[in-house]
């Protein structure tokens, strides 16, 4: 009766420990997965931010250069032009 008994109390134990061991691996997983979460969102953000705002600057950026160069294209070809009014 004591050995069945005994052996009872041990299973018992083990049960409650494996559960323990079960919980405390549960929280642990939440956490990093909360954390995880939070990084993601965080890249998340920042990247749809930077393509927000940093491209709409690069394309005007884009924009102003090319006409800039045809404004300079158009003004050596007007000069060229002029040069060889002359020279003619």
């Amino acid at each position: 009766m004591k050995d069945t008994l005994h052996n009872l109390l041990n299973k018992q134990k083990e049960l409650e420990h494996d559960q323990q061991v079960t919980n405390d691996r549960r929280a642990m997983a939440t956490k990093i997965d909360k954390i995880l979460f939070y990084i993601f969102l965080l890249l998340t953000i920042i990247s749809t931010a930077g393509l927000l705002v940093v491209v709409p600057f690069s394309r005007t950026y884009t924009q102003q250069k090319k006409q800039i160069m045809a404004w300079i294209m158009s003004t050596l070809i007007k000069t060229n032009f002029i040069v060889l009014c002359f020279i003619s």
